[in-house]
């Protein structure tokens, strides 16, 4: 499943890991659901520790529709939100067995 960060050790952890590859990452986070209210997709759970770049998220050009996160190169890794359907890399998460 696509990476939920629930803590801040979890956040600086892939944002390292993204610098080593210097590429866009989808994370598991939407708002598709109720627009502005930002959840992990798979566990449902509200995101209360989030790492935004100033003025995001924004649906740009006041448009709907941006309703994933990206952690974004070009924003020093902070996120920003995205329309779903664009072509990525990810960051993913498995449970531990």
């Amino acid at each position: 499943m696509l990476a939920e960060v629930r803590t801040t050790m979890q956040r600086s952890c892939i944002k390292t890991v993204a610098k080593t590859y210097q590429k866009n990452y989808w994370l598991g986070g939407t708002d598709i659901v109720t627009e502005g209210i930002w959840i992990w997709i798979n566990s449902k759970v509200v995101i209360t520790i989030n790492d935004w770049y100033p003025g995001q998220p924004d649906n740009f050009g006041n448009t709907t529709g941006e309703d994933c996160i990206l952690m974004m190169k070009d924003y020093q890794y902070k996120w920003n939100d995205g329309h779903c359907d664009t072509e990525l890399s990810y960051i993913c998460e498995k449970q531990l067995e």
